[in-house]
């Protein structure tokens, strides 16, 4: 669906950039989150996005470029802990998975703090 989003309108508004890389994440197309990404100013990226970009970048085996990702997201988002993105509802098993691998190989950091895991409906516990 994204694919045909932006074949109807290649110039897509900015607030579409985060679904639609997530989209692309998801479905393991990495390169294309990444490609998506880099259309948004990196000051309107969340915590999250610069997480997901991070794994994408690891995936595709850029990992002197994932680690600098990681190192900007955490500059902007010290409390980002891959335990604590996982713990967000909405996110299937699958989804989980693809991000628990991809963070880990990304070097992201593990370990949410108790506080944000105390605030979770499901704590998640990495394997």
């Amino acid at each position: 669906m994204v694919d045909q989003a932006i074949r109807l309108n290649s110039n897509f508004p900015m607030w579409s950039v985060r679904p639609f890389a997530v989209a692309y994440f998801m479905a393991g197309r990495y390169g294309e989150a990444v490609g998506i990404y880099k259309r948004s100013s990196p000051e309107n990226i969340s915590g999250v996005h610069w997480a997901l970009k991070s794994g994408a970048l690891a995936a595709l085996g850029r990992t002197e470029d994932a680690k600098a990702s990681v190192k900007e997201a955490l500059k902007r988002f010290p409390d980002l802990k891959i335990q604590g993105i996982v713990i967000s509802p909405g996110w299937s098993d699958a989804e989980r998975q693809r991000i628990v691998e991809s963070f880990r190989l990304a070097e992201f950091p593990a370990c949410a703090k108790p506080a944000i895991l105390a605030k979770a409906e499901k704590p998640f516990h990495l394997p």
